[in-house]
């Protein structure tokens, strides 16, 4: 079974992006994923004590039942002349990967902690946690990496 991904990371690959480019980019890797049955994706400003911060919720739906659930919260800032672009970082991450009314396959956050990055993978057919690991921000996975993780663990694209 996989636990994690060998693929090597690169370093500020987590720093700051045009939230333009942000989203831009998101909806169209998402479309590249042929296994993706449906997406639910949703960002949402929210002021806090005079901050701007923006929330990133998504849901796909994905074969054999799988359901990955998304929550990303950005700090964010302006560059440029005038009120400048907007940019966005994000500062918490889930991603959380089960198997509809059964249990966990493939958990990625920084919740209890936003300097405590960490994954944890569960067994497949019995739920039963294999693996809990903490890695550095620069090692957490993008979208997109957990993407190709749980295809690995879970086989949407095996032709047989």
């Amino acid at each position: 079974m996989a636990t994690g991904s060998s693929n090597p990371r690169h370093a500020n690959r987590h720093e700051w992006n045009r939230y333009e480019d942000y989203r831009q980019v998101n909806e169209r890797k998402l479309a590249e994923y042929a296994f993706i049955e449906k997406i639910e994706l949703a960002f949402e400003e929210i002021a806090f004590e005079g901050e701007l911060f923006i929330e990133m919720n998504a849901t796909l739906a994905l074969p054999q039942n799988v359901i990955l659930d998304v929550t990303k919260f950005f700090e964010t800032r302006r560059r440029g002349p005038g009120r400048g672009r907007l940019y966005v970082r994000c500062i918490s991450y889930r991603y959380n990967a089960w198997i509809l009314g059964k249990h966990n396959v493939l958990r990625y956050d920084n919740n209890d902690d936003f300097d405590d990055y960490h994954g944890h993978w569960w067994d497949k057919n019995t739920g039963e946690l294999i693996e809990r690991r903490s890695m550095s921000r620069d090692d957490f996975p993008l979208f997109s990496d957990v993407l190709d993780e749980l295809d690995e663990i879970m086989g949407f694209t095996d032709t047989g």
